[in-house]
């Protein structure tokens, strides 16, 4: 074989193992643009096509208003013990815990059937005050929603709990537009300007506690069955969305608004209204009065939430 046609072989096999690469990238670079987002439930290996798929627009009038267990907290007041890494994935900014620290925050109550233990939280925003949030409430979009991703604590990863229909919860918080600081936000803000490209993180200088971002009106809540709202989609999710706002500034949402993904600016990162079918969404409304006994109560609700 001539030099020549080396030189062609060479290029043939180059060009063959970078698009083989550039399609694995694509997998996980997936848009949101209107046309990216129907092309999801065509990706292999993904539930994005699912029935029981999210988010969803909830509406107070036709919710099931149900004795819900209160939803029951561990570790929310503590301090991280353990630097945080805050990065730009190029979908979110995402805070993800360290082993040590996820095993000490926990949920459980509500409809959950077992113990949480936290993995990680993100955002979703838009590049406008009337959108960017995943949930829409009574017709209304919020500007931004954060997400506390838990996964079953006897499981060993999240990957793992993926594979179980109620292996995922994931805790949904939405934001109002204020004039002034959201004090709270601050330890988070203030790295924002060293992730403004993606793949960029940092150490967070500052601890927090979870309960100082939260609201402060955690009784009353909406579930519902459903799925990650980023592929693969994965249909193993119980929602919690709190109605009651959380405040953030405009300055606030300006730095959200100065990250960068692999296409552009990263904003309207947020997934199109998936529909309900024939899932049940509940209400608590707020402390139960009911006579039956808790255990009675959550075993009963489970087996309508789960039909």
């Amino acid at each position: 074989m001539d030099s020549s046609m080396t030189k062609i072989l060479i290029l043939v096999i180059v060009f063959i193992i970078l698009q083989g690469c550039h399609g694995h990238q694509d997998f996980f670079h997936f848009g949101y643009s209107k046309q990216l987002q129907k092309e999801w439930a065509h990706m292999p290996n993904t539930s994005c096509g699912g029935k029981h798929q999210s988010p969803i627009h909830i509406d107070s009038k036709i919710v099931i208003p149900e004795p819900i267990p209160a939803l029951e907290m561990v570790g929310f007041h503590n301090m991280f013990l353990h630097p945080l890494n805050l990065s730009n994935n190029g979908h979110s900014v995402q805070l993800r815990l360290p082993p040590t620290d996820g095993g000490s925050i926990k949920i459980f109550g509500a409809l959950l059937d077992s113990h949480y233990r936290m993995e990680l939280l993100h955002f979703h925003w838009g590049d406008t005050n009337c959108r960017g949030s995943e949930h829409v409430i009574n017709h209304v979009r919020f500007p931004l929603e954060m997400h506390i991703v838990f996964y079953k604590q006897h499981f060993t990863s999240i990957q793992e709990a993926s594979k179980h229909k109620s292996g995922l919860a994931v805790l949904a918080f939405i934001f109002q537009i204020r004039e002034k600081d959201n004090r709270a936000l601050n330890p988070l803000v203030k790295e924002f300007s060293k992730l403004t490209e993606e793949g960029n993180s940092v150490l967070m200088k500052d601890s927090f506690t979870l309960s100082s971002i939260l609201t402060r009106n955690m009784e009353v809540f909406y579930t519902y069955r459903g799925s990650l709202t980023t592929p693969p989609c994965t249909e193993a999710v119980t929602w919690i969305v709190f109605p009651d706002p959380l405040p953030v500034s405009y300055n606030q949402m300006r730095m959200f608004r100065s990250m960068k993904s692999h296409e552009s600016k990263l904003v309207d990162n947020f997934r199109h209204l998936q529909e309900i079918g024939h899932r049940k969404v509940f209400v608590r409304q707020g402390p139960s009065n009911s006579s039956f006994h808790h255990n009675r109560v959550q075993d009963h609700l489970r087996t309508k939430f789960w039909e």
